[in-house]
């Protein structure tokens, strides 16, 4: 069964990686984690593309820089068609 971690992150480029971290120490093989950087104005979306480099299998990033979502991965499967 495949679990999906929402992490939303306004100015959190001293707490993103530590969560994603975290999540992926869980060691559960289906994971997905989503990060909505909600129009942060620090490294926030830098460190997010940063950990979605590492882990492209696993990690989504989604941005709202004007009240939009905006994706920057591969294409987003949702299982309730939100």
């Amino acid at each position: 069964m495949r679990v999906s971690a929402v992490i939303p992150a306004f100015n959190a480029e001293r707490r993103l990686a530590r969560a994603v971290n975290s999540l992926l120490d869980t060691g559960y093989q289906d994971l997905e984690i989503l990060i909505v950087d909600d129009g942060s104005t620090d490294r926030t979306r830098s460190v997010a593309e940063q950990l979605v480099a590492q882990h492209p299998a696993q990690i989504r990033l989604l941005t709202h820089p004007d009240g939009r979502s905006e994706e920057h991965t591969s294409e987003l499967q949702s299982p309730c068609n939100l």
